[in-house]
């Protein structure tokens, strides 16, 4: 996922929601993510919906299913 463009379509925190960026890095339960004013976002994944872009293709993924380090997900 880092690398990937990304937006929080969905969050308990209604300040996360819109917020859109570059994933800088995946940890096992947030991603840390550069925003498009240049300063690093920490968005938990636990009951958060986010939209990435990957090849001009749109996927939508729960955050909840992606919590965990990365290489336990392949």
């Amino acid at each position: 996922m880092i690398g990937l463009e990304v937006e929080v379509v969905n969050s308990p925190n209604e300040a996360e929601i819109g917020l859109r960026g570059k994933v800088v890095l995946d940890k096992k339960n947030a991603l840390v993510i550069l925003s498009e004013d240049n300063k690093k976002k920490v968005i938990l994944k636990k009951n958060r919906v986010f939209k990435f872009k990957r090849d001009g293709k749109i996927f939508i993924i729960d955050g909840d299913a992606i919590i965990g380090k990365y290489y336990s997900r392949i």
